[in-house]
């Protein structure tokens, strides 16, 4: 399980500066299904934040690593591969991986974005959300040198839904049919929209039962072969606390209908937990694809509070 716990400050009424710290809790799950026998998904549950790596020293030894203890951000991602055996599998870890080493280079989760939540936890960083988008068509170029390096199959892809929160700010980038959930007072709400030909269809006012045959035909994906380029959508959604963010593939919505999810994310109980529950109820109805969970929630803790300059 990951934690991220962020000093952020709030102005009360009064004038005074109260200090809330907000610390995320986060973990995932996945399992293979019950029809499938390679499981497909990957998904990655991180922190951004600041270490230091000794690479030799008079006094401290041999290769001694030392982390700040306070962490800048969380990362959440979840691929659904598409390909079969040496394709989705190859292209759902390929994306993972080159997104996440585009990410640590190009976002600013230590030293900016400290300075921009001390003064305002919903503040916009500067250019995170190009290169957010950035990032999944980096992950898309990883796809296509794999299977071009005869490594991975031709037309191998994969959806990818990332989440960076930083404070109580959501950032999430997306291509596929994989999904990303804001879980806020009971209430189940998909931020994201599902990137098949029947919903595309769909959104332009065509045939829904037609279009409902093509509900499970990609029109936007990382890799896929040639002629097919990733057009990534981008949100920012300021949070609440006690809201909680699920991403999952849809061998897990598939299964279960919104109510069912959301009635699991109302339990108490760790990240993992919960994720395990919902994968194991998504196996119970079927299973019939691989199913992928990840959750995070937050919770936010009053520090002190600290009177303004000349104040009584």
């Amino acid at each position: 399980m990951n934690s991220q716990t962020l000093p952020l400050a709030a102005f009360k009424s009064d004038g005074s500066r109260e200090h809330v710290s907000v610390r995320w809790d986060a973990a995932g799950y996945t399992d293979g299904g019950q029809r499938r026998q390679i499981n497909e998904d990957s998904f990655l549950v991180a922190t951004f934040q600041r270490a230091l790596g000794v690479i030799d020293s008079s006094d401290l030894g041999e290769s001694p690593a030392f982390t700040s203890e306070r962490t800048r951000g969380t990362l959440l991602m979840v691929a659904d591969g598409m390909g079969g055996h040496g394709g989705g599998d190859v292209a759902s870890q390929a994306a993972v991986r080159a997104v996440t080493d585009y990410l640590v280079h190009v976002l600013p989760c230590a030293s900016a974005m400290s300075a921009t939540l001390s003064a305002d936890a919903r503040t916009s960083m500067h250019g995170v959300r190009s290169k957010l988008a950035s990032a999944l068509l980096i992950g898309d170029e990883a796809i296509r040198t794999q299977a071009s390096a005869g490594s991975g199959e031709a037309h191998m892809g994969t959806t990818l839904t990332l989440a960076v929160l930083t404070g109580l700010v959501l950032y999430v980038a997306h291509v596929g049919d994989s999904r990303c959930y804001l879980f806020r007072k009971g209430s189940l709400q998909q931020l994201t929209s599902d990137h098949t030909v029947a919903n595309q269809i769909a959104r332009l006012g065509g045939n829904v039962s037609e279009a409902a045959q093509l509900n499970h035909i990609l029109w936007n994906c990382l890799g896929g072969g040639e002629g097919s380029f990733p057009q990534p959508e981008v949100l920012k959604h300021e949070l609440e606390p006690g809201d909680s963010v699920l991403l999952c593939t849809d061998g897990l919505t598939n299964e279960l209908d919104p109510e069912v999810i959301a009635s699991q994310l109302a339990r108490p109980g760790s990240c993992r937990d919960i994720c395990s529950a919902l994968v194991g109820l998504a196996n119970q109805r079927g299973g019939h694809d691989n199913i992928t969970a990840v959750l995070a929630r937050p919770s936010v803790t009053p520090q002190r509070a600290v009177r303004p300059v000349g104040a009584g």
